[in-house]
């Protein structure tokens, strides 16, 4: 049963400026450890824009409110398959739990300067 369903588009070239001007500080405060490190080298604003749009889809899927910090929803790979999925803490965890989630479906995509993601929680 589906129990949530987002959507964000992010604009990569805003998303960068943001990054650029506010570097480590923002990075620390949006993305977890793992999270950063799939954003680093070739074409890394797009993939962490497209990270950060699952990031706000699933707190939608959630409930916004109830989703907690941003670190608190992380978007992880399957390092077989590479296929995303998201990882829930703190008081994000809470929130699938009390959903009852059992499994996170995403999809990321960027083109012509965009990023989107929607994800889907299954209970």
């Amino acid at each position: 049963m589906i129990v949530g369903v987002g959507v964000d588009l992010c604009e990569v070239a805003r998303f960068a400026r943001v990054v650029e001007r506010w570097g480590d500080r923002v990075l620390g405060r949006l993305f977890t450890e793992r999270e950063r490190e799939a954003g680093e080298g070739r074409r890394g604003a797009e993939r962490l824009a497209a990270r950060f749009a699952a990031k706000e889809a699933a707190r939608k899927a959630l409930g916004a409110a109830e989703a907690g910090e941003w670190r608190d929803v992380e978007v992880v790979s399957d390092r077989a398959t590479g296929a995303p999925s998201i990882a829930f803490h703190g008081r994000a965890r809470r929130r699938a739990e009390v959903l009852a989630v059992r499994q996170s479906h995403v999809s990321l995509t960027h083109q012509a300067g965009l990023a989107v993601a929607v994800v889907v929680l299954e209970a």
